[in-house]
């Protein structure tokens, strides 16, 4: 150590302990043991602090290595001191935090445009979808450095860190908290997970609000009041019955225990779907439909098959239009009420091919004006009657009438293929079980056919000589 270092220290020591005499020993000079203030305590009996002694005063700090944070005016502290020099506190960095990225508060949502509150959407469900971020963290801030009165840098104390806290279906890195399923996000003991499956054990009313569910499978152990609507991503389950007025879209599978009624009822599915009872409703499936009582004066759209053979196993007007093939207990009622029911039934084929008929029509009329006038402007020709206008005419024509001639057999090559599509539908049937009525029409792909007289239980079918019904043996 130089002797430099060593009085250095001595003197500091002193600053801190018993003081070192300053301004001709009128006052004594200490700094308080975090290095922060420096201050004067009055010693002897001389003449107060005045402004002519600052600049001094000043030289003397400096002197004694106080060299940070001098106060152009002394000013009065504890116990009579006078503060000459004040450091600079370190601020300590700003903890770390978790913050949500997902909305999970509960109550009715408030739209600013147009100013309204809906009372029906109460964010009781919050949904994540596969890889959303759900939260984030932010990390601890370094804080800012100090300074004490001897010029020597403070270091700050950095924030506290934290950690994600979480469940299952998520996972983390080191800023960011994602969903590694789709399904509810459940903040639980101060914990965050998803659930792919989730159990509703409450109807769905003014109390739950709409749905609005992704994930692998919601199950609803009540009714859907009137009014409230459900849009579902994965497959749904209802335990209960469905009321007036609800609208339902599923991109998965559906399963409804108990009877749907209203004529307001919209039900869409996308995968395949089980109902027990449907009244008045509409409902339109992509996949298969199975029916486990009965139907009245149903509006039912199946992209698959149909099958209504359990309970009572009846189906009672309305009208159900069947992509695939269908089989019913009992179709139509003693009291004759129509019906209709089609199965072989896609509705872009069958208007495709109707389009394509029309235009064909059409096309055969235009070619056979274009060949009249060809024609007649070939005789004419011949005899020499055409001004070169005219024959310039006779160009355009039979260029018109080729290109028509061309546009004509790409048509009717698009209409065999279409038949050939027709023919896949044909090849479906309807099969009566126990019983039809009259009243009941009934239609397999482009084939239509009204039934006049109770009929037995058979199965309806297309063959080259028309549509055929052949009656189950016994019946």
């Amino acid at each position: 150590m130089t002797k430099d270092m060593s009085r250095s220290s001595t003197l500091e020591s002193s600053l801190f302990k018993e003081g070192v005499p300053i301004l001709e020993e009128r006052y004594r000079l200490f700094v308080s043991p975090d290095s922060m203030e420096a201050y004067l305590v009055k010693s002897g009996s001389g003449p107060a602090l005045v402004p002519e002694d600052i600049p001094q005063l000043f030289l003397e700090l400096k002197a004694r290595g106080v060299v940070y944070g001098l106060l152009d005016e002394p000013e009065e502290g504890r116990g009579g001191r006078l503060v000459v020099a004040r450091g600079k506190p370190p601020l300590p960095g700003k903890d770390a935090r978790i913050e949500l990225l997902v909305d999970l508060s509960r109550g009715p949502l408030k739209e600013e445009k147009p100013d309204r509150v809906v009372y029906r959407e109460l964010n009781t469900l919050v949904c994540v979808e596969l890889g959303q971020p759900v939260a984030r963290r932010l990390p601890p801030g370094l804080g800012e450095p100090g300074m004490d009165v001897f010029g020597t840098p403070v270091p700050p104390l950095p924030g506290r860190d934290i950690s994600f806290n979480y469940g299952s279906g998520l996972e983390a890195d080191e800023l960011l908290l994602r969903a590694k399923t789709a399904g509810v996000l459940i903040f639980e003991n101060e914990s965050l997970s998803v659930s792919p499956v989730y159990v509703l054990d409450s109807d769905v009313d003014w109390s739950v609000g709409n749905i609005h569910f992704c994930g692998e499978r919601l199950v609803i152990n009540g009714d859907i009041k009137r009014g409230f609507s459900l849009k579902v991503k994965g497959d749904l389950e209802i335990n209960g019955s469905v009321e007036d007025n609800v609208q339902i879209e599923v991109s998965g599978d559906l399963f409804i225990r108990g009877l749907i009624q209203g004529e307001s009822v919209l039900i869409r599915c996308e995968g395949d779907a089980t109902i027990g009872a449907l009244e008045y409703a509409q409902i339109e499936v992509s996949g298969n439909l199975t029916v486990l009582d009965y139907l009245l004066q149903p509006y039912c759209l199946v992209g698959k098959n149909f099958r209504l053979l359990d309970g009572l196993g009846v189906v009672l007007g309305g009208k159900c239009l069947v992509g695939g093939s269908a089989e019913v207990y009992i179709l139509g009622n003693e009291a004759h009420v129509r019906a209709d029911f089609r199965v072989g039934y896609d509705p872009l084929i069958l208007g495709r091919l109707a389009e394509l008929k029309e235009r064909q029509k059409t096309m055969e009329r235009q070619e056979r004006d274009l060949r009249g006038g060809l024609e007649k402007g070939l005789r004419l020709l011949k005899k020499g009657g055409l001004s070169p206008a005219q024959k310039g005419i006779l160009k355009k024509i039979r260029h018109l009438l080729e290109n028509l001639r061309d546009d004509l057999r790409q048509l009717i090559l698009e209409e065999k293929l279409a038949r050939e599509e027709l023919k896949r539908l044909r090849k479906n049937t309807l099969r009566i079980e126990k019983r039809i009525f009259p009243g009941v029409h009934i239609g397999i792909a482009d084939a239509d056919f009204s039934i006049v007289t109770r009929l037995a239980g058979g199965t309806f079918f297309l063959s080259e000589k028309g549509l055929e019904f052949r009656a189950t043996k016994g019946e």
